[in-house]
């Protein structure tokens, strides 16, 4: 799984000569709002002390943002001015063995875009159809498959309910989320690294039928 942002841990030891002494100009990362401070998966506390961006966020809701350092208070502490965010979805995995209702999780495609671990979550950036100006909601989970995990491996699966919205046709448009589900109570303790295998479907054209066919997909990493 790729690591993201790793970067962030040497951008920070560069303090920019900049005439306003912003400690650094467009960071952007993703965490947790806990009060007014962002909890970076990187390990940095940030204030919020300014925004120069839309409001409506709401307290201990996971962030995906863009901001500018103003100020070290400790170190990886610092005051921002938050210029930009997008919310990102967060639940917990489900378990497998825990289901009840599998046709409630739906089985309506899924694309995974990139997955990286970091900050105890397994982030991801997803995308799924739907029908334009449509209000129809749409369920995305994450499972635990426990059946194809050990103490090696962890396989998950990606599920979308859209309610029957999902499809190719003319009115359908692609829109994407990120999401991010904690697992680090899942991996082992004993374990410097796990393998983990990531299964979802998708769209693909077929020449042969003249349409778009669903194909089993699968991405794998170790973390």
């Amino acid at each position: 799984m790729k690591k993201f942002l790793s970067v962030i841990a040497i951008a920070l030891s560069l303090v920019a000569c900049k005439k306003d002494n912003t400690v650094l100009h467009g960071l952007t990362s993703m965490g947790d709002l806990v009060g007014n401070s962002l909890y970076t998966d990187e390990g940095l506390v940030l204030t919020i002390t300014k925004a120069s961006c839309k409001e409506g966020y709401d307290v201990n809701e996971r962030l995906y943002f863009y901001c500018d350092l103003l100020k070290e208070l400790a170190p990886n502490k610092y005051e921002i001015e938050l210029k930009d965010w997008v919310r990102v979805l967060r639940k917990n995995v489900i378990l497998s063995s825990a289901i009840e209702d599998d046709d409630a999780l739906g089985h309506e495609p899924i694309h995974l875009g990139s997955a990286w671990y970091a900050g105890g979550y397994l982030n991801m950036n997803v995308g799924i159809m739907y029908k334009k100006d449509s209000e129809t909601k749409h369920i995305l989970n994450l499972v635990l498959l426990q059946d194809q995990s050990d103490d090696n491996n962890l396989v998950f699966q990606l599920r979308h309910n859209g309610n029957g919205e999902s499809g190719t046709s003319p009115d359908h448009i692609s829109g994407s989320t990120y999401f991010s589900v904690p697992i680090s109570s899942i991996i082992p303790k004993e374990k410097d690294q796990i393998n983990v295998k990531i299964l979802w479907s998708w769209y693909q054209y077929s020449e042969k039928t003249g349409d778009y066919e669903i194909v089993e997909k699968s991405t794998e990493g170790t973390i």
